[in-house]
């Protein structure tokens, strides 16, 4: 667990070094049986997709308005 802690910091940094106005953030905590049952880029892919999610939905909430 530590291990994959310390890969996703690394790879969060790479993508970003400073962050720009406007970035939102999220954040995800997993269990030991999660981490164990996904490698690192099924969870990274995971992120991904619920993050669209969420700017989509931000997106249809605004055009609403």
């Amino acid at each position: 667990m530590a291990q994959l802690t310390q890969t996703t910091r690394q790879h969060l940094a790479a993508l970003a070094p400073v962050q720009p106005t406007g970035l939102k953030m999220r954040q995800a905590h997993l269990t030991q049986a999660q981490a164990a049952k996904y490698d690192f880029h099924r969870l990274l892919h995971h992120l991904v997709r619920e993050l669209e999610t969420d700017i989509v939905m931000e997106y249809l909430l605004e055009a609403e308005q």
